[in-house]
């Protein structure tokens, strides 16, 4: 079996070493997430104060029942769209988390791994091909980390 170097040109630590930098959950990316929920969490605290202010303004002065119910009418969108982002941003959060905890696993595993690798595993394969381009009647170009290319007819 070829040896990992052979094959992309780049050797078992220098590529756990990459991968562990780029797949941990660094603080950029705990960041980013943190800045983007927060900012649409104040989004929907500033909904909120608007809805409040809007409902103050029509019992004190009396503000005519359609312009109240538009205002609301917008209110209430903004904040359902704003709530609707905030659940995504959430969500896509936790699935990177899971899918940055899956990739460290399989680093740690190949970590573990002695010798060559024998057995196919997609995500070692994942981990190592950058860009695969297919051709008019059959032939393959596989592009790896390390910038080696395989031509397959």
């Amino acid at each position: 079996p070829a040896t990992l170097r052979a094959v992309t040109g780049i050797s078992m630590g220098r590529l756990m070493a990459r991968t562990a930098r780029r797949s941990s959950p660094c603080w950029r990316t705990r960041k980013y997430w943190t800045w983007k929920i927060a900012a649409a969490q104040e989004e929907i605290d500033t909904v909120v104060e608007m809805n409040k202010a809007l409902i103050r303004e029509h019992a004190v002065t009396g503000v005519p029942q359609e312009e109240f119910n538009q205002k609301a009418k917008s209110c209430d969108e903004r904040f359902r769209k704003t709530d609707a982002k905030l659940n995504h941003l959430k969500s896509e959060k936790q699935d990177r988390l899971m899918r940055l905890c899956g990739v460290k696993k399989c680093v740690e595993n190949l970590r573990d791994q002695a010798g060559p690798i024998e057995v196919w595993d997609e995500q070692v394969w994942c981990l190592l091909v950058m860009q695969i381009t297919v051709y008019a009647y059959g032939r393959a170009e596989f592009l790896f980390k390390g910038e080696n290319r395989i031509t397959v007819k």
